[in-house]
């Protein structure tokens, strides 16, 4: 597929134009090295150029014949909808599999609250019919009846793929219904993955509902500000309850408060590489808005926060996410993903310290600090650095070879290429990044000094 979703078509083999096929049948045998191909698209002009000429006749193909060798490249596998009975808490997937050098697999799964019940008659000799025909039909003439199962308009999507057995569950919970889709690979023919077996661990739900938002859900790139998680858990007499709440996203966040209702609740606190934890002084079973503020810093688009509610007596492994939704009436967010101003800027903050590079080896000045925010970036891409002087030479060059959104800091010494110390003047520094639509560059004038 190419990126707009067309096919994007590549030639394996092509039978040279020859006049003696114009007229009597052919059979072709074209032979390539072994390759992945899903499609197959056969172009069979007419004559040469593709154009019919006057009283010539179209060709007509009869027979196609591919063969392949080994394994499939690649084959998925989608479970039927699994019933759990009552709404409950999945918390990990687990499998157990053989992958050899070469081969790979990746699990997801999605959820969902409403099955659609599809029903599909047939006679006794199998052939399809109408409700109202095989109600009309004498019973001793009449087939089976089959029902299959469809996921309902609450079903979440797929979710980001499972790489790793035991991994926590990314998909909405608790739910009644779940599915799960498999999809093994391999490079080489002659190599086999397998699975044997796919596990769930689901458990009571430590609440029947919990829904929650952010709010502001728009900040400044490379700004530290403060935000609000709305929380709105519910609860019933099954529920087991929450003593733990657990915030996690791709950027550091730090905590700040934490109120239940309209009281301040002081938790112990418990940092971690990917987040904080905060654990409750007692456990919550009733429906009060809960206020988590945290502050946090934003280089990307749509960065999200995910809140888990945890329970102590289950231990630190069982965990129920948190769903976007409206929690709270004083806010109209609705999303726990912050994003950015709508712009195209990708490069921002630039700061260069000290406002004149004087590298002499005094210990003051001779060393000029980079710092910048690079906005929006969610796959890694090479960030070029240069400095120039002002006849357009480079001079230097600073590049970062895998780059993301966040903070950077880079140093120049004040020295080109050479390693030796640049003449004084005035230098140009370009900031410089390929985005998906565009190449997006920041210049900014330097001095030199001795």
């Amino acid at each position: 597929l190419a990126p707009d979703g067309s096919l994007r078509w590549e030639e394996v083999v092509s039978q040279p134009y020859s006049n003696e096929n114009l007229n009597q049948t052919r059979r072709f045998d074209h032979v390539f090295p072994l390759r992945k191909i899903r499609y197959v698209r056969h172009f069979f002009p007419s004559s040469q150029g593709g154009q019919r000429a006057p009283g010539q006749r179209f060709g007509l193909i009869s027979e196609f014949q591919i063969y392949g060798e080994g394994t499939p490249a690649e084959v998925w596998m989608t479970s039927p909808l699994i019933d759990l009975g009552n709404q409950s808490n999945i918390t990990s997937v687990a499998w157990e599999n053989s992958l050899p050098i070469g081969a790979r697999m990746e699990v997801r799964s999605r959820t969902g609250n409403e099955v659609v019940e599809k029903s599909y008659y047939f006679d006794k000799t199998g052939k399809e019919v109408t409700q109202r025909q095989w109600e009309r039909t004498p019973s001793s003439l009449r087939g089976p009846v089959e029902v299959t199962q469809a996921n309902g308009s609450d079903w979440s999507q797929w979710s980001d793929p499972y790489v790793a057995s035991g991994a926590y569950f990314r998909s909405p919970s608790p739910r009644r219904y779940t599915q799960l889709q498999v999809r093994m690979m391999t490079d080489d023919p002659s190599v086999v993955p397998s699975l044997s077996a796919l596990h769930l661990q689901v458990d009571n739900p430590m609440a029947t509902e919990a829904n929650g938002e952010i709010y502001p859900p728009v900040a400044n790139p490379g700004e530290e500000r403060e935000f609000t998680y709305f929380l709105r858990p519910h609860f019933d007499a099954a529920s087991q309850g929450v003593d733990r709440l657990l915030l996690t996203a791709s950027v550091p966040v730090q905590f700040v408060a934490l109120r239940v209702g309209e009281r301040s609740v002081q938790g112990a606190l418990e940092t971690r590489d990917d987040g904080f934890v905060v654990a409750l002084p007692e456990k919550l079973l009733s429906d009060e808005l809960v206020e988590l503020d945290f502050r946090s810093t934003i280089y990307q688009n749509q960065t999200r926060f995910d809140l888990f509610l945890g329970n102590s007596a289950q231990g630190d492994e069982i965990r129920q996410r948190v769903d976007a939704g409206d929690a709270s009436d004083a806010v109209t967010s609705e999303t726990i993903s912050v994003g950015l101003p709508v712009n195209s800027n990708l490069l921002d903050n630039l700061t260069l310290s000290p406002s004149v590079l004087t590298p002499n080896g005094d210990g003051i000045g001779d060393r000029l600090a980079i710092e910048f925010d690079l906005l929006k970036v969610m796959a890694s891409r090479p960030l070029h650095v240069d400095i120039y002087d002002l006849a357009g030479r480079r001079v230097r060059k600073l590049e970062i070879p895998a780059a993301m959104a966040g903070r950077y800091a880079l140093n120049w010494d004040g020295r080109d290429e050479g390693g030796r110390r640049v003449a004084p003047g005035s230098y140009l520094l370009q900031l410089r990044i390929e985005g998906d639509s565009a190449t997006r560059v920041l210049n900014r004038l330097l001095a030199v000094a001795y």
